[in-house]
């Protein structure tokens, strides 16, 4: 259509009875008459136009409120998610509770390297960001992650390491193995540890004890470099270090816009070069946020667990490098610093509003943790191998496998197509809940479900 050409007028809808022929205008009739035959017709299609506009623009309000009944999965407005944790179990994987389909999600380490979706094990701390929370038809709560980011705590060398205490030590960081801590395969337990081995451990760092709580611990063939995670505690400026994890560090390697950011009190990560100063101090090497990138900005639901770091007043809270505001929360447990809590809210401007927060009555760690995990992690996959003589199995996760123990008195056996007794020819796909074995080799089943 040119500038100057007019749009054709539409045809005006009829307002006679369905059916019912309209009489003809008269051939005579003005040009004024005949428009005022056509006010009405305009009338209403200007009103119905403006109902439509005011509609959307309602409409659209409230979704931008967030408001509604809820925001994870009980009929409000949630667009959006966030969940850092361990993750606890496979299918897709778990984390706060949370089921997160990772098929399609963007994979990457604390270095934001891409991964694939197959490094990711339990007890891998992670940080997730992703789409609306939603209940299933299983009662389950689900999600699909767009992104997740492996966060470690520590990688570096172990110098020293004490069965008995359930201890090692990594640049210089104390690592308390708790009964909840899991190592990888290549590991098996703490027994396997040597010093001069490098190893990756997630966990959080308890300021009270001093000590970085390990998740999971896991050997590195080989490391680039080495990294420490963690808050500064205090800073040198005339002998260039500071003290993170109390082990002083050499900062005097540090460019200058690295040095601005180092403050007491800011979360960070540091690459650490391969050997010591001549005073015997670890070296750090380039400096980068150690902040949650998935508390950036605002998500509907956000999920958080970790230990808490500091407290500035009576509601406020820092977690994991997350602001937490508690004022209006339902509180469980008495927070305090290194405590383990769990928090659901909202977060608004990089800050967690919590709607939830629920204080265990311990930080969770047990020197050398003989007496089995009180974690319960939860794996769907199909069986890949079965070993009838030590009641063991494999499952299979889409990229992942775990092995399960199956031999606990206390097991609890549902669904119907297979048996303990039929495993080896099981085609079904199970739901296993179990916990760490004592030497953390297996999970052990407490639950199996064969699903049909």
């Amino acid at each position: 259509m040119t500038a100057s050409a007019k749009p054709a007028r539409p045809a005006a809808p009829s307002a006679a009875p369905p059916g019912a022929r309209r009489p003809p205008r008269p051939a005579n009739r003005s040009a004024r008459g005949a428009w005022r035959d056509w006010l009405p017709d305009v009338a209403a299609f200007l009103g119905a136009l403006l109902c439509a506009v005011l509609a959307a623009l309602l409409a659209g309000s409230l979704g931008g409120c967030g408001g509604g009944v809820g925001t994870e999965g009980t009929g409000g407005f949630a667009s959006s998610s966030s969940a850092t944790g361990p993750i606890t179990g496979f299918g897709s994987i778990i984390v706060n509770g949370v089921h997160y389909d990772d098929s399609g999600a963007q994979v990457q380490d604390d270095d934001a390297v891409a991964q694939s979706n197959s490094v990711l094990a339990l007890g891998m701390t992670v940080q997730i960001t992703g789409g609306a929370v939603s209940t299933d038809s299983s009662g389950r709560q689900v999600a699909t992650a767009s992104q997740v980011r492996s966060v470690r705590a520590l990688l570096g060398p172990v110098s020293a390491v004490s069965t008995s205490a359930g201890t090692l030590t990594v640049l210089g960081q104390a690592v308390t193995v708790q009964a909840d801590t899991v190592f990888d395969t290549a590991l098996g337990s703490l027994s396997a540890v040597h010093t001069g081995q490098v190893v990756e451990v997630y966990g959080s760092f308890d300021a009270a004890a001093g000590t970085v709580l390990a998740t999971r611990i896991a050997a590195v063939a080989t490391a680039k470099s080495y990294s420490v995670r963690g808050t500064v505690t205090s800073l040198d400026t005339a002998s260039q270090t500071f003290v993170l994890g109390g082990q002083t560090y050499s900062y005097a390697g540090l460019s200058a816009s690295d040095r601005a950011a180092l403050v007491a009190g800011a979360l960070l990560k540091f690459d650490v070069q391969s050997s010591t100063d001549s005073s015997g101090r670890w070296v750090a090497g380039a400096q980068r946020s150690g902040q949650n990138s998935s508390s950036s900005g605002d998500r509907d639901s956000a999920k958080l667990e970790g230990l808490i770091a500091s407290i500035s007043s009576s509601t406020r809270l820092v977690v994991e490098g997350t602001t937490v505001d508690i004022a209006g929360a339902k509180v469980t447990g008495t927070p305090r610093i290194g405590a383990k809590v769990e928090v659901s809210g909202a977060l608004r401007s990089g800050v967690l509003v919590a709607t939830e927060v629920e204080v265990s009555s311990s930080s969770g760690g047990s020197g050398g943790g003989g007496g089995g995990s009180s974690t319960s992690f939860e794996v769907e996959g199909r069986l890949t191998s079965v070993d009838t003589a030590a009641k063991r199995f494999t499952l299979a996760s889409g990229v992942r496998s775990t092995r399960i123990g199956y031999g606990r008195s206390d097991l609890v056996v549902k669904g119907s197509g297979c048996t303990l007794a039929s495993l080896a020819s099981c085609t079904l796909k199970l739901h296993v809940v179990g916990v760490l074995s004592a030497d953390r080799s297996v999970l052990d089943a407490t639950s199996i479900e064969f699903d049909n």
